[in-house]
């Protein structure tokens, strides 16, 4: 059997037995156990446990014809959208696992995010996180970079739901002047105030709780995730001193 085949399956969680089982019942289309075993090269004895296993894990239908049992394999289209399904809901539940990583711990961790929008799991972050207010340092033109902005609008309307306040130190942009998702707001719970114009910001920084979350633009399309108390109390001392010197005008 194609050894590539058996490497994957066994990636995906699935013993070496019965990754030969489940390509033996593929290669049948439609079979009896004796007859799987057969292809497989294995004997009888024990292979019901293993096909009961594949028929639990949704590897392996079970059907009667008769009084007899046949067993047919998940087609591989069929397989390759139950994994991709099952990708697609890891990704959402990725901002829960974060809230549940190392909770109870002391120790720093740093996660690492990629791909096209890495900068959702920071947002998603903060939602669950248990903050009432958070604070950020940002340029408008970088939130924009690496969040679209039907996500950006949507989450801020699920942040203010929860009644989460926002402090955000901005650099003036001639781009983002009439965007009313990005200015200060009573309504929107964000209050903002501008640092020179001078500056220039390649990263937005995100502090709330014990919790650093820092978003690059899309020259490096990535977004890390600080756990850190020493590190996040530290850096939310810089923003505060930052905010005292910000201007409540551009």
């Amino acid at each position: 059997m194609n050894s590539n085949l058996q490497l994957w399956l066994h990636n995906a969680g699935i013993s070496d037995v019965q990754a030969k089982i489940y390509l033996a019942a593929l290669s049948a289309a439609e079979g009896s156990a004796q007859d799987i075993a057969q292809k497989a090269g294995l004997s009888k004895t024990g292979i019901y446990d293993h096909l009961t296993n594949l028929a639990a894990f949704g590897l392996i239908r079970e059907i009667k014809v008769g009084k007899r049992k046949r067993f047919v394999a998940l087609h591989p289209k069929e397989l390759y959208r139950k994994q991709k399904a099952h990708t697609a809901q890891l990704k959402d539940l990725i901002p829960d696992f974060l809230s549940l990583y190392a909770q109870d711990s002391r120790s720093p961790f740093v996660q690492q995010f990629e791909g096209a929008r890495p900068g959702r799991y920071i947002f998603e972050d903060i939602l669950e996180s248990g903050v009432s207010e958070y604070s950020y340092i940002s340029s408008p033109e970088v939130t924009r970079s690496t969040v679209d902005q039907a996500f950006i609008k949507n989450w801020i309307d699920r942040r203010v739901k929860k009644g989460i306040h926002a402090r955000a130190l901005r650099v003036p942009s001639k781009h983002m002047s009439d965007d009313p998702t990005f200015r200060d707001s009573v309504a929107l719970l964000r209050r903002v105030r501008y640092l020179p114009s001078y500056m220039e910001l390649k990263s937005t920084v995100y502090i709330y709780g014990k919790n650093v979350g820092i978003i690059s633009a899309n020259e490096e399309g990535r977004a890390y995730l600080i756990y850190s108390p020493d590190f996040a109390f530290t850096m939310q001392a810089v923003f505060d001193l930052l905010w005292g010197i910000g201007t409540h005008t551009e």
